[in-house]
């Protein structure tokens, strides 16, 4: 019975290390000093900012998360929802933090799609 105990155990213990890196994806928008644009209200509702066009904006995804805490293992790309010559603008792994500026009047939605090494990818949406 112990033999028995201890194999289980040794099986349980290697196979940690080798388990799926998760990602939780999430991200902010700021302008050029630093502020938050929206915000999300006790219900979950996005209280929208204003974005000038042509405004330089930041997205953050520095609080994005994975299985094992380490930002270096992350994939990040980012879609921004608007399209020059018919093709969506994305920045393909352009890490946590990148800028974009919205040429022309309207509502977007940006998404960041992050994805750990071996993990499912992770999607995040404002």
């Amino acid at each position: 019975m112990k033999a028995k105990i201890a194999v289980i155990a040794i099986a349980i213990l290697f196979s940690i290390p080798i388990s799926k890196a998760y990602v939780d994806a999430k991200f902010i928008i700021l302008d050029e000093n630093g502020r938050q644009i929206f915000m999300r209200d006790e219900n979950g509702e996005i209280i929208y900012g204003n974005v000038v066009v042509g405004q330089k904006i930041y997205f953050d995804g520095r609080k994005t998360t994975s299985h094992y805490g380490n930002l270096d293992s992350i994939t990040f790309n980012w879609f921004f929802g608007d399209y020059k010559n018919g093709i969506e603008q994305k920045i393909l792994d352009g890490g946590p933090l990148v800028e974009h500026v919205y040429e022309e009047p309207g509502v977007y939605t940006a998404r960041l799609v992050a994805k750990g090494s071996g993990g499912p990818a992770e999607i995040a949406n404002v």
